[in-house]
């Protein structure tokens, strides 16, 4: 059973943060209480049968353990409010180097094995520095999977399913955020996704909630280093169930934000095997360290100097698509770059980025 099965990291996950408040314990969205006679901004979380309140200012440090809180109520509810917290860290230290953690993350047997390892490169780009793009890929490629792994390995990404503004505002508490299959959202919230997507596409430093107000200042969030990763399916995919997609529901300035890249093949690892988790899980909890160890030291140490360089006019870009869209693909080079071993497998991925792009999502089933 390969490690990287999605139950094998939730029980890690589980097990190595036992006792610590996490983003799974949280119950509600963005609130406010009046607590000693002041209206407070924050988070519903309940761990077994104790649920907490916690500030605002706190939620972007979870996972974090209580050490000291006292108990208030609020409209029938019992809440405990930390007075002393402290947070679980695992420490950034470089265990692996760049082109090791690619091979050894989501090591799936896959059926187009460098369209995977280049997804790979993508996903984990996306978290360590910014970008927006957009993937496109048949249902069992395995990009949630993905999602799903970096969510239970890091504390500070997420996956949303029909992204309303109300989700986008939880969300921005995250440093990479997934954003996946729009198809049934509603005119009025499509037209609000389509403005956080405009201003945080175009690489702007902050997002303005025009929602929340105080004396009627907006209020301002910080996006500078937020990447934004659409996901959907195939083209046939929502044809075949008559639904909308993505394409036919953003504007064209949306869509050059979030430049798509068609991905195909599928995984071949067989999910469905019962195996003992809890001591997959224990097995491989050095793995599962070591992984969040140099993820978080290239994320502190983002590449800035490229080993190989394109030509400028490589990714073929013109205009104003230009404009938006290529940053991304020189950011994505650049982590192509560290993973390569030499110019020749940097051009021969740089080769692979260029055809995804280039196929019509037409031809893929």
């Amino acid at each position: 059973m390969n490690k990287y099965h999605t139950d094998v990291v939730t029980e890690f996950n589980r097990q190595y943060y036992h006792g610590t408040l996490t983003k799974d314990h949280v119950i509600s969205p963005e609130v406010c209480k009046k607590i000693g006679g002041s209206t407070v901004y924050g988070f519903e979380l309940q761990n077994d049968f104790d649920k907490y309140f916690i500030k605002s200012d706190f939620i972007k440090s979870l996972p974090i353990i209580v050490k000291e809180s006292e108990k208030f109520h609020y409209k029938n509810n019992v809440f405990n409010w930390p007075k002393k917290l402290a947070v679980r860290i695992i420490k950034p230290e470089d265990k692996f180097g760049f082109k090791k953690l690619v091979d050894n993350f989501c090591d799936y047997e896959h059926s187009d094995e460098a369209e995977w390892t280049l997804f790979k490169i993508i996903m984990l780009a996306a978290y360590i520095d910014r970008i927006n793009i957009r993937i496109v890929t048949p249902a069992s490629f395995g990009k949630d999977g993905v999602a799903n792994i970096l969510n239970k390995l890091m504390s500070d990404t997420t996956n949303l399913y029909q992204a309303t503004l109300a989700k986008m505002k939880f969300a921005l508490n995250n440093k990479l955020i997934f954003i996946n299959e729009v198809g049934n959202l509603k005119p009025e919230e499509i037209s609000n996704l389509q403005t956080f997507l405009l201003q945080a596409g175009a690489y702007q430093p902050t997002y303005e909630n025009n929602s929340r107000k105080f004396q009627g200042v907006k209020e301002t969030i910080d996006i500078s280093n937020k990447s934004l990763v659409i996901f959907h399916n195939t083209q046939k995919y929502y044809d075949d169930k008559k639904q909308k997609y993505f394409e036919t529901m953003f504007t064209d300035a949306v869509l050059d934000r979030f430049p798509p890249i068609y991905f195909n093949g599928y995984v071949k690892e067989d999910f469905s095997q019962e195996f003992d988790k809890a001591n997959v899980a224990d097995q491989n909890r050095d793995h599962f360290v070591d992984i969040i160890k140099t993820i978080k030291w290239y994320r502190e140490h983002r590449v800035v100097k490229e080993k190989y360089k394109l030509d400028e006019e490589f990714w073929g870009f013109v205009g104003k698509q230009k404009q938006r869209s290529q940053r991304s693909f020189n950011i994505i080079s650049k982590y192509i770059a560290e993973y390569s071993e030499n110019e020749h497998e940097f051009l021969t991925i740089c080769k692979t980025l260029k055809n995804c792009m280039d196929n019509n999502m037409l031809t893929y089933t």
